[in-house]
């Protein structure tokens, strides 16, 4: 009977806890795709710079790399974050709509030329990233050159928000594999027999490095390892078919409206 009650209000919480997303998301819903992220990106932005708890969390960490910014300019730049961070949680949920932008993005660097020799010979490779800016813009371009890569992803606790989520992702690109160790083990035989996967570089990682000092924040962090451990644990597994020691530079710039 309490397994009931509480599986009945987790239940009730996470329909709560979903329905100012799915307002947000719905609320503009008829206009322009670029109108309509523009204006979740601006709700986003409005939240993080006057709701208290968000504002406080974002204002905390901006004190610590830019101790002596006014106060003013840093309340601008929290909702600037939070506009970015808006428009590009739609592009994300979105992500079938986004797919049709892949025209906006331009490429450089070698690593496009290196990927289609890749996938020509029929050999895996990893593309990681940094967690920042519009990241799906690079699997967006890929796929549109044929080049499908698949991606990694942390599950989420409301089954409303991952299943949104996950729904955004795969229009992307498939296989979307979870973080852990089945994920991992279903990402070597995806890279193994040919496919691409892409990683996202986060700024804390449960598993990740201690005490580890950065030049500007002085403080202990958790920094993420994963795609060099897994070059590491896996080597005799994965150089088969990756192209053994070399890395290129993947450069793209997308162009919002």
């Amino acid at each position: 009977m309490t397994m009931m009650i509480s599986r009945l209000v987790k239940t009730l919480w996470q329909h709560v806890r979903y329905i100012p997303l799915l307002s947000a998301l719905t609320i503009s819903r008829g206009r322009a795709f670029d109108r309509r992220a523009q204006a979740f990106g601006g709700l986003v932005g409005l939240l993080v710079r006057f709701f208290p708890v968000a504002r406080r969390r974002v204002e905390s960490e901006l004190r610590r790399v830019y101790p002596d910014m006014p106060r003013r300019e840093r309340l601008d730049l929290c909702r600037n974050m939070g506009r970015n961070m808006g428009r590009t949680l739609y592009e994300v949920l979105h992500c079938s709509e986004f797919q049709t932008l892949h025209h906006r993005n331009i490429v450089s660097g070698p690593g496009l030329a290196a990927l289609q020799k890749a996938h020509a010979e029929g050999k895996g490779a990893i593309i990681v990233s940094g967690h920042f800016g519009q990241w799906e813009a690079v699997r967006s371009t890929l796929k549109s050159l044929g080049l499908e890569a698949g991606a990694v992803y942390r599950p989420q606790t409301n089954r409303h928000y991952e299943r949104r989520l996950y729904s955004g992702i795969a229009a992307g690109g498939k296989p979307i594999l979870a973080t852990g160790k089945i994920g991992t083990r279903a990402l070597v035989r995806h890279v193994q027999s040919g496919g691409f996967i892409a990683i996202l570089l986060d700024e804390k990682y449960s598993d990740g490095v201690l005490d580890l000092r950065t030049h500007y924040y002085k403080r202990v962090y958790l920094i993420q390892f994963y795609p060099y451990r897994l070059i590491l644990v896996f080597q005799t597994n994965l150089t088969r078919n990756l192209l053994k020691d070399q890395y290129f530079l993947l450069q793209l710039v997308y162009y919002r409206q």
